[in-house]
């Protein structure tokens, strides 16, 4: 058995996610009679009555597509061992990257260039974040996320 481990190195901010996405309980089953909010099961179709989905809590953000504003938002998720859905716990605005296997663990180093400009994109960001109270100074730089 083997494991290939990635990394992802990002210039951007990293956010809050309870500003972007909101826990919501939705209901498992489509019966005409819906089942009561304290209910565990649907008494027609004995379904699970109720689960929790993650919503995007503001209108700009493209949860599905997972852009905001027209910038790529990268989620890390953590699955908790006593639930069965996932939490975002660490939420990241990309301003510029490598997003993809480029920089691949081979054995050996792998240089990556960057932008030529880092406050242009600063500047893009923050332009983009501030109005809107996401914006924070400490959390702007170069990330690097280790995926495997």
């Amino acid at each position: 058995m083997s494991t290939s481990y990635y990394a992802k190195a990002i210039i951007g901010i990293e956010i809050d996610p309870s500003k972007l996405v909101e826990i919501r309980m939705v209901r498992n089953c489509s019966c005409a009679e819906a089942p009561g909010k304290t209910m565990k099961y649907c008494p027609n179709c004995s379904r699970k009555a109720w689960s929790e989905k993650e919503w995007p809590a503001d209108e700009d953000f493209d949860y599905d597509n997972n852009l905001y504003c027209g910038l790529k938002v990268i989620c890390l998720k953590s699955c908790t061992r006593d639930m069965d859905f996932y939490h975002i716990y660490r939420m990241f605005v990309v301003g510029a990257g490598a997003e993809t296997d480029d920089l691949c663990y081979t054995g050996k180093p792998v240089m990556c260039s960057l932008p030529e400009d880092i406050s242009e994109i600063k500047e893009t960001l923050k332009n983009i974040l501030e109005p809107k109270d996401l914006w924070d100074e400490s959390k702007f730089g170069l990330w690097a996320i280790g995926t495997f």
